[in-house]
């Protein structure tokens, strides 16, 4: 299997910083079982498939849809393929091409859920700390990888102004995150939809520099 070389970085291409407001946002889902990810009861997706309690909160991994389609969801890279292509780079950055068997292989066994970026994008997000209302404002930052120029991080500014992540204390960033998880799986979950969505290739003008 050949990898999609469309969704690496290049040379030309720049961080997008445009309007994507009209654009939608996937993940992919551990299990391709529809009855086990859509809950027929209420209607949304099951929470635990938004993410894993037990993944970090404060950068958490989607991508844009388009140019990264859904197909792409089953790209699997193998621990040495982690250690060389899933981490961030420059848009711009030169990457060889990943290769099949030894950097990656396809993983059938997944699904998908989709949310439209209006819907993210600076989404106030309630919880709870020490018995105290609190909000998280959701940001979406273009947060290219070796592997995909398409990946999108959901990072979330706590009501201080700093960023989780920027929080030095782990013990406390961990405590928050747990917290801000919650209520990120529950409300992404009442929105999210496990179809494709109709959606458009964003303009060149957005991601190549000329």
């Amino acid at each position: 299997m050949k990898y999609p070389v469309e969704i690496l970085p290049k040379p030309g291409y720049r961080i997008i910083d445009c309007d994507l407001n009209e654009h939608y946002l996937i993940r992919f889902t551990d299990t391709n079982d529809i009855n086990e990810i859509w809950d027929n009861e209420t209607n949304t997706v099951n929470p635990k498939h938004i993410c894993s309690p037990r993944e970090q909160i404060n950068d958490l991994s989607t991508s844009l849809l388009g140019v990264y389609k859904v197909a792409h969801i089953f790209l699997q890279f193998t621990p040495s393929g982690e250690e060389k292509y899933v981490i961030y780079c420059a848009p711009d950055e030169d990457v060889e091409t990943p290769i099949y068997g030894g950097d990656f292989v396809t993983n059938d066994n997944r699904h998908y859920w989709s949310a439209p970026m209006s819907k993210l994008l600076n989404r106030e997000f309630k919880y709870e700390r020490d018995n105290l209302p609190l909000t998280a404002i959701c940001m979406v930052k273009h947060t290219p990888m070796k592997w995909n120029f398409w990946h999108f991080s959901l990072r979330w500014k706590l009501h201080t102004g700093e960023f989780l992540e920027d929080i030095d204390n782990e013990k406390t960033r961990k405590k928050i995150a747990k917290k801000i998880g919650q209520a990120v799986r529950v409300t992404i979950a009442q929105f999210a939809i496990i179809q494709e969505p109709e959606h458009s290739l964003l303009p060149k003008g957005c991601y190549c520099k000329n």
